[in-house]
């Protein structure tokens, strides 16, 4: 994966986009979390997921988020949602 583009929030209610202390852009499209960062035009990416994120928070620190998965059915199994907790300034 090398860019995502675009951006679901006008169909998304929940809060999705937010500034992390050291100035990016951290936010999802599908099952990635993305980390922009403006000064450069580049993206990182946390690839935790297996299934679309649905929800995602801040820590008041600005650093630490948590995205939250749908229950997936995918391969017909029906597993549970899931949240992951990660640092933006060390994606996986």
């Amino acid at each position: 994966l090398e860019f995502v583009y675009g951006y679901t929030g006008k169909l998304n209610t929940c809060n999705n986009l937010f500034w992390t202390a050291d100035g990016k852009i951290v936010y999802y499209v599908a099952a990635v979390g993305i980390v922009y960062d403006p000064e450069t035009h580049t993206q990182q990416f946390f690839h935790g997921h297996n299934d679309d994120i649905k929800c995602m928070a801040i820590h008041p620190n600005r650093t630490i988020v948590a995205t939250g998965q749908v229950a997936s059915s995918l391969d017909g199994s029906y597993e549970d949602p899931f949240l992951c907790v990660w640092d933006t300034r060390d994606v996986l």
